[in-house]
């Protein structure tokens, strides 16, 4: 009976993408009217689960093989412990097929028997017919033992064969998996991008009252936090922690520098902390057991930021729909429809996925004050690097009001962040290949790449893809002329949509630096006069300059 209240276990990710879809659709999908923008877009986001499922299907089945392939090379006998004895008795058995005694060799049971002896009068024609007999078994016997090892060698060369293809399946796989969700993520970025082309927005609200979306959102962000705090870190989670602990305690390792750079620009230590693996495909994770206090403070660091990012992702949804959107009920709905999503449930752990979400939310939902937009902005910009071609975006909205306060948000984190790398220095020369790899100071790198890139696309293709997001980039400055809060809301998840092809480790499963803002594009209302100039106070500044001109008018 103990086991029916405590008994819970986690749901497998394709089990919980059916489930999910299916209360999305009966959630959010408007049957009486069927060909609506808001139901092609529900599609859109139901179709990154396909892509998602493979990637997680294909990376744990060469997990498994590599897992199995260890443990049977693992089982080979180790001739440094064998002695001289074992070894020629070996070698005797395995020509033979038989156990060596004294009495299969005539000669030697001759001189066992010792000199003088009746029984060793054995004339020379039998000894050679005995010797002659035991050449034929032994030729006969060493015939057979090459045929059967010609037999393993083949047998051995056809499981390798077949641990091979399974391997390159697996790959396969995976590579769709990416190539698909690619795709989504371009017709997102179309998507965003046509949005303010869009006037007419009808009121298109979720198919539920405010209690139940309210009451469903709390309880799937429960269960999030549960598979959170109960799931534990794999082998392969826990490599950086060590590396870690030797960037706060100051130490110099001999870690190439490629191996450092693995996970592309940002603040360094952020991308060694553990991620904790909620969901898989088919079966649990192979879990590990953290016995160092040092691994098991970043295993819980990892799980509280995590958990704290999702709440902040939740909340700002909501805090954007109430106050930005003057509509609780599609706030609460939005935040419920992000908790449905499998990606969340798949990636919930995982610090690199949902902190800039957070910080991007909350920079949206602060965008009547500047200089706070601008902190998130720039702590993006920092902690990931890639935020940091929002910049023209955000400017050019701030620029006829707002632009000094936010661009001094920006740089006053960005400056911080520069200056706490100085306590995970040990020299000026580590502290400055620190802050080259915060700001991405290189070339684009051709290799040492991962997901796609390194599953068969070359990565010269990353150059003009790269040139084209600058390009994109700096068009934002001046399109569109006019930019209001859904604008903003719109290019700003096109650009992190477009930063998945270029990204070289692990592009396409990013997918909450852009889902969570194209959440608040779809559902959004008409937004086109929330704008700087009328939703922004005057600075300090600018209203001491106008109580000035007051003062210096001549009195009427």
């Amino acid at each position: 009976m103990s086991e029916i209240p405590f008994g819970y276990k986690i749901i497998p990710s394709v089990s919980w993408a059916y489930l999910s879809s299916l209360l999305m659709l009966a959630l959010y999908f408007k049957f009486n009217r069927f060909w609506s923008m808001r139901n092609l877009d529900l599609l859109l986001i139901i179709l990154l689960v396909p892509g998602l499922l493979m990637v997680s299907e294909g990376s744990n089945r060469q997990q498994r093989i590599l897992i199995e392939s260890k443990f049977d090379s693992s089982a080979t006998i180790n001739p440094e412990k064998a002695t001289d004895d074992s070894i020629d008795s070996a070698e005797n058995s395995a020509v033979t097929g038989q156990d060596v005694t004294p009495a299969d060799n005539p000669r030697k049971a001759l001189s066992d028997q010792g000199p003088g002896s009746v029984e060793n009068s054995v004339d020379e024609e039998s000894f050679d017919a005995s010797k002659s007999k035991l050449a034929a078994n032994s030729n006969e016997a060493d015939s057979k033992q090459r045929a059967a090892s010609v037999d393993d060698r083949t047998s051995d060369r056809q499981t390798t064969a077949e641990v091979d293809e399974r391997f390159l399946q697996a790959q396969r796989l995976e590579r769709n998996g990416y190539i698909f969700l690619f795709c989504i993520a371009g017709f997102f970025a179309i998507r965003m991008l046509t949005d303010p082309m869009m006037v007419r927005r009808p009121m298109l609200e979720p198919n539920l009252s405010f209690g139940g979306l309210t009451f469903m959102g709390v309880s799937l962000l429960l269960f999030l936090i549960i598979n959170v705090m109960t799931s534990q870190p794999t082998q392969d989670d826990l490599s950086g922690a060590q590396a870690a602990i030797d960037l706060i305690e100051r130490r110099a390792t001999d870690e190439p520098a490629s191996e450092r750079l693995k996970h592309g620009p940002g603040y360094g230590l952020l991308y060694l902390l553990p991620t904790i693996s909620t969901f898989v495909a088919d079966d649990q994770p192979i879990t590990t057991k953290v016995d160092s206090v040092q691994e098991t403070r970043f295993v819980t660091t990892a799980k509280v930021m995590a958990i704290m990012c999702q709440l902040a992702i939740v909340l700002g949804i909501f805090y954007i729909g109430y106050m930005h959107f003057d509509n609780a009920r599609m706030g609460v709905g939005i935040a419920a429809l992000y908790l449905m999503l499998p990606y969340t449930a798949e990636m919930t752990g995982r610090v690199i996925h949902v902190l800039p979400a957070a910080l991007l939310i909350w920079a949206v939902a602060c965008y009547r004050r500047p200089w706070l937009s601008g902190t998130f902005v720039g702590l993006a910009t920092g902690v990931f690097y890639y935020p940091l071609f929002l910049l023209p975006l955000w400017l050019s909205f701030y620029w006829i009001r707002g632009r000094g306060r936010f661009l001094a948000g920006v740089v006053t984190m960005i400056a911080a962040l520069a200056f706490s790398l100085l306590f995970v220095s040990v020299d000026f020369s580590d502290y400055l290949s620190k802050l080259a790899e915060m700001f991405g100071v290189w070339t684009p790198r051709m290799d040492g790449l991962q997901g796609i890139w390194a599953l068969g696309w070359d990565s010269v293709y990353r150059l003009p893809i790269l040139a084209g997001f600058v390009v994109l980039s700096v068009a934002f400055a001046i399109w569109p002329a006019q930019k209001n809060l859904g604008t903003l809301i719109c290019c700003s998840s096109a650009l992190m949509a477009v930063v998945q092809f270029w990204h070289g480790y692990g592009g396409g499963l990013l997918m909450g630096w852009y889902l969570p803002l194209a959440l608040l594009a779809i559902f959004r209302p008409n937004l086109d006069d929330r704008i700087a100039l009328t939703v922004l106070a005057k600075s300090w500044l600018e209203r001491k300059r106008f109580n000035d001109e007051n003062k210096l008018r001549p009195a009427a």
